[in-house]
């Protein structure tokens, strides 16, 4: 039904920058770091979105966000609701195109995160993590993914580098 307000909660609308208290989450050889994206702006009006084991602005950049994780069975995709709307993070409109406009990096390998991106209503959640770039490209194309026949743009992200595990040891 068109502006039917049944579609669930509203996602959270606090402070745009975390790190809010999460259950940490594993990763195969990251140990149980609690992992965040961070998206930022960068010179030139561009976007970066990398994973980081601290709510800390890549170098350089102008934070814009910093989420948890929220984890993949947080997400109904065949009805577009999300069980986690706190860890939904409100942004410009603007903002959101940009990072929905943003191409992934080539190569991608082992652990990844998908930075979902809707620029109607600028709206970021980061979805993760995933055992690597197909796990992702599966649950994001799955024939009955309702987001993904929205509008709304999945940017996948490595989180190998999100590891402050510096013993080697998988702490």
């Amino acid at each position: 039904m068109r502006g039917s307000t049944s579609h669930g909660p509203t996602p959270g609308t606090g402070p745009a920058v975390g790190p809010w208290p999460v259950t940490p989450i594993t990763i195969t050889g990251q140990g149980t770091t609690p992992v965040y994206v961070t998206i930022a702006r960068v010179p030139g009006g561009g976007v970066t979105v990398r994973a980081t084991a601290t709510a800390d602005p890549p170098d350089g950049a102008t934070p814009v966000c910093t989420a948890a994780l929220c984890p993949p069975e947080q997400v109904d995709r065949t009805t577009g609701a999300i069980q986690a709307v706190h860890l939904v993070m409100n942004v410009e409109r603007a903002f959101a195109a940009a990072v929905a406009a943003t191409r992934p990096v080539a190569g991608l390998a082992g652990p990844v995160a998908g930075v979902l991106a809707h620029p109607g209503i600028g709206r970021l959640l980061a979805v993760g993590p995933f055992n690597d770039p197909a796990d992702l490209d599966r649950w994001w194309h799955w024939r009955g993914n309702r987001l993904a026949k929205t509008g709304i743009a999945c940017l996948p992200v490595a989180l190998s580098a999100a590891s402050t595990d510096t013993t080697g040891d998988d702490r």
